[in-house]
């Protein structure tokens, strides 16, 4: 009877775990339609500038990304012990910390925008974009993580579709009329704004203004660790991107960001599992309970969904080339695709080693990933100039990180 009543007890949140990976895959394909679009409306040097700024963007957002995380964990921690004002006040508190914060250094990054597109290789009006985008994805991703640690699965995945489908259809309208790169990310911009105001109509209700005396619990020092953990994450898996045109001739370039593009079918699958693995490590963590049973079905769910997408193209690179990225790059995808979905998939598993030592508040792992990420880069600037070595030296240096990453958690107890 226990057992049962348990069962009856956790079955909204399975019910809204389960939808929320239904509803990141369908963002995820409706954002993969969109990078396919692009591929194909866009010249090959003009994919590959699209592509190097989504991995500036990438890399912004996984930055943010620690403010999801780590807002998802206090939330989660403070639901747990029953602390509703604590929930509140931390909401309001931080939430306009965010937003003081990231507007400020938004302005910096538009004003000087003509400088940093020059040394970066960016047109300035996509700089300016970029600095937009920065306020608007601090504060989604803000507010995804209350509602994610407050286990309101329902409108966060509401809020993943809203994004990848505004993106698509905006992406390819600006496209078409004429505005080329800067029209595909201007479309990216503008989405993210309409998630975040998606996030904010769900959270009306459901967090109140805080009364006098009600106090937000300290955050600041998990904020920093999980930002340190994150941002070396983002940066180990998308500074090849970053450097592909510089490092390879334009058409080897745009053959890279083809595969790179194929390789986030791998990569961003599982992202409603990773989701789901925090809220859930949090909570039990905070009452005291195991952690590590719900980290091995992730994994072995990533294992099995992203595993199936490498499978592929190891079997079959020329016809998922051709498929995915059109006749015209289908040859010289092949011959990378197969090693690429293979460390996609690895960089998979460690989103989800990231996310989980987030979850029990164990940050020291990010040495290991600064680490991974200064040995890629100097293996990538001294040896890659073809896009083979790329993708082999991706794969070496991702596959040298889970060992790392694996010793680290055989000495965390959980």
């Amino acid at each position: 009877m226990q057992r049962a009543m348990a069962l009856v007890q956790k079955r909204p949140a399975l019910l809204g775990a389960a939808w929320l990976f239904v509803a990141v895959n369908i963002a995820n394909v409706l954002a993969y339609g969109y990078q396919i679009v692009m591929l194909r409306l866009l010249r090959p040097q003009e994919f590959a500038l699209l592509v190097s700024l989504f991995a500036a963007l990438i890399i912004e957002s996984q930055g943010i990304t620690l403010l999801q995380n780590t807002a998802a964990k206090i939330v989660a921690h403070r639901r747990a012990i029953g602390d509703v004002s604590g929930v509140s006040a931390f909401a309001w508190s931080w939430g306009l910390r965010v937003a003081v914060s990231t507007g400020a250094v938004a302005v910096i990054v538009a004003l000087t925008a003509p400088f940093l597109g020059a040394v970066m290789g960016f047109p300035p009006v996509t700089v300016v974009m970029l600095a937009a985008s920065l306020v608007f994805a601090a504060l989604f991703a803000f507010a995804a993580g209350v509602l994610q640690g407050l286990a309101r699965f329902g409108w966060l995945g509401a809020a993943y579709i809203a994004q990848a489908g505004s993106r698509l259809i905006l992406g390819a309208v600006l496209v078409l009329a004429g505005f080329g790169v800067a029209g595909a990310f201007g479309g990216a911009t503008i989405a993210v704004a309409l998630s975040f105001v998606v996030t904010l109509a769900a959270l009306r209700g459901l967090v109140r203004r805080p009364q006098a005396g009600d106090r937000a619990p300290d955050a600041g020092a998990l904020f920093v660790g999980a930002a340190v953990l994150l941002l070396f994450y983002a940066l180990l898996v998308n500074v090849d991107a970053l450097l592909a045109p510089a490092l390879l001739r334009p058409a080897e370039a745009g053959a890279y960001a083809a595969a790179v593009t194929m390789g986030k079918i791998a990569l961003f699958a599982p992202l409603g599992l990773s989701v789901f693995l925090l809220e859930h490590t949090a909570s039990a963590h905070a009452l005291g309970r195991p952690t590590r049973p719900t980290l091995y079905l992730v994994l072995a769910a990533v294992l099995c969904i992203s595993g199936a997408v490498a499978l592929v193209y190891l079997l079959l690179p020329e016809l998922a080339a051709r498929i995915v990225a059109g006749d015209a790059y289908a040859p010289a995808v092949a011959m990378i695709v197969g090693t690429y979905g293979v460390a996609a998939l690895s960089n998979a598993l460690l989103q989800v080693w990231a996310v989980y030592f987030v979850g029990i508040g164990q940050l020291r792992v990010a040495v290991a990933f600064l680490l991974a990420f200064v040995a890629l880069t100097a293996a990538l600037v001294l040896f890659a100039r073809d896009p083979q070595t790329m993708a082999r030296t991706v794969l070496a240096v991702t596959l040298a990180t889970q060992v790392a990453v694996a010793a680290a958690f055989l000495r965390t107890r959980g």
